[in-house]
């Protein structure tokens, strides 16, 4: 059980809720600039920022995504994702960059759900969604990346991986 601080409608609210799906954000740059562009002194706990319905979290000099919450601990309340929970926040979106492939063994140093890794002309597709689920805006991005490793003459062999604990459950 966690509380958020995040802006909605010009304040900071305050919100109880339980987290799910951390990754520390590995570009401490990207949170420095969030902390100089609020309007207000950022704390642990702020809400600074979003990405593909995960929200960053301000933990003192360094950010964690969050990627699921629930609004409640009871077992009758829904893992969603978090932006699900808190829709109303005014917060930026931070996109992601396109990169090369990765090297092999390699993840990304930030909150992304899609990306690839390569060993000479095999190209690695890793989808590591919450739990197996896809989402449609999940299988979009995930069919771009395909489309993109498939233009690619260099790659001989497309394996997709799926993610560290679950390949896919729909």
């Amino acid at each position: 059980l966690g509380v958020l601080r995040l802006p909605a409608q010009g304040q900071l609210q305050e919100h109880n809720v339980v987290l799910f799906g951390a990754c520390v954000e590995g570009d401490r740059d990207v949170v420095r600039r969030l902390h100089k562009d609020r309007a207000w002194r950022v704390r642990p706990g702020d809400v600074i920022g979003r990405r593909n319905g995960a929200i960053l979290v301000s933990c003192g000099e360094g950010g964690v995504w969050i990627s699921h919450l629930k609004a409640s601990p009871k077992k009758t309340s829904l893992k969603l994702p978090a932006t699900s929970i808190l829709p109303s926040a005014d917060l930026p979106t931070l996109p992601i960059s396109p990169c090369a492939p990765l090297p092999l063994g390699a993840r990304p140093e930030t909150f992304q759900d899609v990306w690839t890794t390569r060993q000479d002309s095999v190209c690695y597709v890793h989808f590591d969604f919450y739990n197996g689920a896809m989402s449609t805006q999940q299988c979009r991005r995930l069919e771009q990346v395909l489309w993109a490793v498939g233009e690619d003459p260099d790659i001989k062999v497309v394996v997709l991986m799926g993610g560290y604990n679950f390949f896919s459950n729909g």
